[in-house]
């Protein structure tokens, strides 16, 4: 259930929008390349999960324990920068449906709850939350998630399906002047990178999966590869639904196109919400953990870095920090590709190196995986570049207390 909540979150609402920027044959043919990539690092991934009868725990420590301590420090880097910035995102998601959901009681015109209060009220939510010591103990919050996200989504399938063919939609996306269209597309890769978005943390949700006499190998890729037929199946429902419903003007979050009937579309909030809560926590139990390591490691210091008084205050102040941001920069879409961008290359990257280190490829294979790698830095680069430009600018409109 973890890699459901992992991956079918915050990403497929924007993945209309993500596709009404690019067309049906950019989007489609994206999509599809992330799909394939994805397979393909997740399957490298679990093969070297268990290598010379040790099963790898974490993503940091299986990148220390074949490719050394320089890769695994600039793994660290990376993997501790994505980890808050997907919290980021869904923290953004939380706030701007709790704030519809509260609006939709409001006259028109009016709003009842501006957007940084209802950051601050699912941020305090998450500092209970993230009390819970670990991810096994929210195990039961995931299989809540994973309905959710498959309930939301069918839901914003269903309301598609009903609106009908209302909208334009074409092959190359929205029309928009040559520098615009360039700074979109490459957000809207973002966007689709994100919707696989879960190597980072494969790893350690490998570390819950049970197994038996067939191995953990076996066990982890029959789990993905459920996963990956499942969330694509509904993906393709949904962007293609959403895409003929609203057209080339599909919105960054598809939920917000639907204005009736106003019961369907609060549940659908309340759903996306309650989502929000354990997804967040995926994302940000690895990050404690790590850090809860490293502070252990630390016994010079005063027994504030030490056991459930440093879990109290440090994970309180992690919440803090992204509640201030997701008051700063409520953009969702332009988050989420850019936490897609960061993370696209890296995710690719650790795979391969460590399957390299492992099965020592020659030939063809070889030149395909170092191929693969600067195809994907290329992606994430120019992902990142049309995500920041897009903050900039949404940044320039945009009222804090407005």
């Amino acid at each position: 259930m973890q890699f459901c909540t992992a991956v079918v979150g915050a990403g497929v609402l924007a993945l209309p929008h993500a596709v009404s920027v690019t067309g049906w044959l950019g989007g489609f043919v994206a999509l599809f390349c992330f799909l394939g990539i994805t397979k393909l690092t997740t399957t490298l991934l679990a093969e070297v999960s268990l290598v010379n009868g040790v099963r790898q725990t974490t993503f940091g420590g299986a990148v220390f324990s074949i490719l050394g301590k320089g890769y695994m420090t600039a793994l660290t880097i990376v993997q501790m920068t994505f980890l808050p910035m997907a919290a980021i995102g869904y923290s953004v998601t939380a706030a701007l449906v709790l704030r519809d959901f509260t609006g939709s009681y409001c006259e028109p015109g009016e709003t009842c709850m501006p957007m940084w209060q209802c950051a601050c009220i699912f941020g305090a939510s998450q500092i209970i939350i993230s009390q819970f010591p670990n991810l096994d103990s929210l195990a039961w919050m995931s299989v809540v998630g994973a309905l959710m996200s498959f309930g939301y989504s069918m839901v914003a399938v269903g309301l598609s399906i009903s609106i009908g063919a209302g909208a334009e939609t074409s092959v190359g996306g929205v029309v928009l002047p040559p520098v615009d269209k360039m700074w979109a597309v490459f957000n809207a890769l973002g966007l689709l990178a994100s919707a696989y978005l879960f190597t980072l943390i494969q790893v350690e949700i490998f570390d819950t999966i049970k197994t038996d006499a067939k191995g953990p190998v076996w066990h982890i890729k029959r789990t993905v590869d459920m996963t990956l037929l499942c969330i694509t199946i509904f993906y393709i429902m949904v962007i293609v639904t959403g895409y003929i419903a609203f057209g080339d003007y599909a919105c960054g979050n598809i939920i917000t196109c639907f204005k009736q009937p106003q019961w369907v579309i609060r549940m659908v909030n309340m759903m996306v919400l309650i989502h929000m809560l354990p997804a967040y926590q995926v994302y940000s139990q690895p990050f404690f953990g790590f850090v809860a390591r490293n502070a252990a490691r630390w016994g010079k210091y005063p027994a504030v870095f030490q056991g459930l008084t440093f879990r109290l205050w440090f994970r309180t102040l992690y919440v803090l920090i992204v509640t201030v941001i997701t008051v700063l920069i409520p953009f969702f879409s332009d988050i989420i590709g850019a936490v897609g961008a960061i993370t696209f290359f890296p995710s690719v990257f650790f795979p391969i190196q460590m399957w390299k280190a492992v099965y020592q490829p020659q030939g063809w294979k070889l030149h395909f995986l170092n191929g693969m790698n600067v195809v994907t830095l290329l992606v994430s680069i120019v992902a990142l570049a049309g995500s920041i430009q897009l903050i900039v600018k949404d940044s320039d409109v945009y009222e804090i207390f407005g």
